[in-house]
């Protein structure tokens, strides 16, 4: 039996300090008119400030982040996610310039 269990298990991710995740908990559950349908069920970002073991993590909100509360927990894996960028940012300048002219350029041309 414990075979049979272990093979549907799923490895825990593993988070650093410094990263941004997710939550599941939190301010999600207490939004106060809102149908719990369509209700986020993860809040954040929050920043890995401390690493545990047996996939413990302590997170704190970020700062600058709308409804910010000096806040501090610890939480499991299972109840974090990664946080990515909903836009992501172009590290080349040369490049993106140089796509703008040419855009213009096809514009006027």
């Amino acid at each position: 039996m414990k075979v049979a269990f272990d093979r549907k298990r799923k490895v825990p991710r593993k988070y650093s300090k410094g990263d941004l995740v997710l939550w599941r908990g939190g301010s999600a559950g207490n939004t106060k008119g809102v149908s719990t349908k369509v209700a986020a069920k993860f809040v954040g970002p929050y920043r890995v400030t401390k690493v545990f073991g047996n996939d413990r993590y302590q997170i704190t909100s970020v700062r600058g982040v709308r409804g910010y509360k000096n806040y501090r927990v610890l939480v499991a894996v299972d109840a974090l996610r990664p946080f990515k960028a909903a836009v992501e940012y172009d590290t080349e300048s040369d490049n993106s310039e140089r796509e703008r002219e040419d855009l213009i350029d096809l514009l006027e041309g």
